[in-house]
């Protein structure tokens, strides 16, 4: 299967950013991105898709396709201009490892540390998140890793059994 620099996953809607996504893409011509995705506005993304041969736009994934892409990428973009309350599609790909490039200000943001798993861009910026994608395509194996590593790390604290250990443990706690 192909490999991609920059995957994002995310519903075709208002406010999810996925415009920008590939406002940017037809910049970064020399870069590939894979999006997947589903919603009330796929038909409009395919469109301004036709003429783009450095994306992939794929619709209706299972969530097992959908493991197996995020181990094709690089990077996952999380363009959300919405204030997402946790952001799982984020922790979902650092958990394959991927960096993330999102809006820290909202859920994301109690994850997504700068320059060591992931890169905060503003939400309403597509020049900031242009900048970071430029950031990131130039990085070096050896931060990449790092940057890698430091992504799966974050996504482990928050598997099922150690966030039931920590609420258990708080609770005990305020008895």
């Amino acid at each position: 299967s192909d490999d991609f620099d920059f995957i994002t996953v995310s519903r075709a809607e208002l406010g999810k950013g996925l415009e920008r996504v590939i406002s940017i893409s037809k910049k970064r011509l020399d870069l590939s991105f894979l999006i997947i995705s589903e919603g009330s506005d796929v038909d409009k993304l395919k469109k301004e898709l036709l003429h783009s041969p450095n994306v992939r736009f794929l619709t209706n994934q299972s969530r097992t396709n959908i493991a197996t892409y995020l181990r094709t990428a690089k990077f996952f973009i999380f363009p959300t201009k919405l204030n997402e309350s946790l952001g799982l599609a984020g922790l979902e790909a650092m958990a394959a490892g991927l960096p993330v490039l999102g809006n820290a200000s909202c859920g994301i943001g109690t994850y997504l540390e700068h320059e060591k798993n992931g890169f905060h861009v503003d939400k309403d910026s597509e020049t900031d998140l242009l900048q970071a994608i430029d950031y990131a395509s130039k990085l070096g194996y050896e931060n990449y890793a790092q940057m890698s590593t430091a992504a799966r790390i974050t996504a482990s604290k928050f598997q099922y059994s150690k966030v039931c250990q920590a609420l258990h443990s708080n609770l005990q706690q305020l008895q």
